[in-house]
């Protein structure tokens, strides 16, 4: 399990390389971590949304996602987990 300031520090280093990228696919190694929706669902939703910011609570990364233009209404985040 990984320390907070390792987790700060991961943070930090996305946040300079990944905030403005647009998704343009994502891959799921561990199907049950995407609760709700259904996992086709969860991947076609996040396609095409802009990485905004990176953020940390605890031991978890925050990724706040934004809409590609303004008639894209989908917003949301994405939490990945650092265990």
């Amino acid at each position: 399990m990984p320390e907070l300031p390792e987790v700060e520090y991961t943070a930090r280093q996305m946040r300079a390389s990944i905030v403005g990228v647009t998704i343009s696919e994502a891959l799921v190694f561990w199907e049950r971590v995407i609760g709700y929706p259904a996992l086709p669902d969860f991947l076609a939703q996040i396609a095409g949304l802009r990485i905004e910011g990176v953020r940390r609570r605890g031991k978890f990364l925050l990724l706040d996602l934004g809409a590609e233009s303004a008639e894209d209404w989908r917003t949301g985040g994405a939490i990945v987990p650092m265990c």
